[in-house]
């Protein structure tokens, strides 16, 4: 994955509310695209290099970068059998002595933590090297300095609609613009809707998904 800076994408919002302070449009352009991810799932990393090790049940979930977190585990297969989602009540609920019984059972998996993946047994014995693979969505870190070029060059155009609503929409400032606004904001959630439809159709649709907490 190639980052490029958020720079490349400030300077097309920038166009239409040019008094506005490059750090206002940042927050907004993060805010924006990180509801796009949480609501699309469009932003996602495949994971092949995992392998199930003896003793352990718990794996961090893997990033490309820094700038990312995750948003859900999308699909997950351990040497080429899916595992499926189940909350952890299910867990506790239907496979007793979850946490320490010695098997490898990797049927389902759960999240214990927002950003690991948690098998409902103690493995005996090491896997496959690189068994373990999955995709995950994700979304950039309110921190973030930069962006996947892949992604955003997909959406860039849906970003920047629903950024620059909603800094038209600051009553009071130089670049308030409530009618264009209105325009700018139907145009982005309507996109937002049909590129959940693209990804669903894409990836599939598992019974169940992952989702990790909502970060504020």
């Amino acid at each position: 994955m190639a980052e490029l800076s958020l720079e490349e994408y400030l300077d097309h919002i920038r166009l239409e509310v040019p008094q506005c302070p490059r750090e206002i449009m940042k927050a907004e352009f993060l805010r924006i695209t990180r509801d796009f991810c949480q609501h699309t799932r469009a932003y996602q990393f495949e994971v092949t290099d995992e392998s199930i090790l003896q003793l352990v049940s718990d794996y961090d979930i893997e990033v490309p970068n820094t700038q990312v977190q995750p948003v859900a585990v999308e699909y997950l297969t351990v040497n080429g059998a899916q595992s499926v989602f189940k909350d952890l009540k299910w867990i506790q609920d239907n496979i007793p002595n979850w946490r320490a019984r010695s098997a490898n059972d990797f049927t389902y998996f759960t999240q214990v933590q927002p950003l690991q993946i948690t098998f409902p047994c103690v493995p005996t014995q090491n896997g496959t090297v690189g068994g373990l693979k999955y995709w995950v969505s994700l979304k950039p870190k309110l921190s973030a300095d930069t962006l996947d070029d892949v992604f955003a060059g997909e959406w860039q155009d849906t970003l920047e609609a629903g950024t620059k609503a909603h800094l038209m929409l600051m009553d009071g400032k130089p670049w308030y613009k409530p009618k264009r606004a209105v325009g700018l904001l139907a145009e982005y959630r309507h996109e937002r809707s049909r590129a959940r439809v693209r990804v669903s159709r894409a990836y599939g649709n598992p019974e169940q998904r992952v989702s990790a907490p909502k970060f504020a």
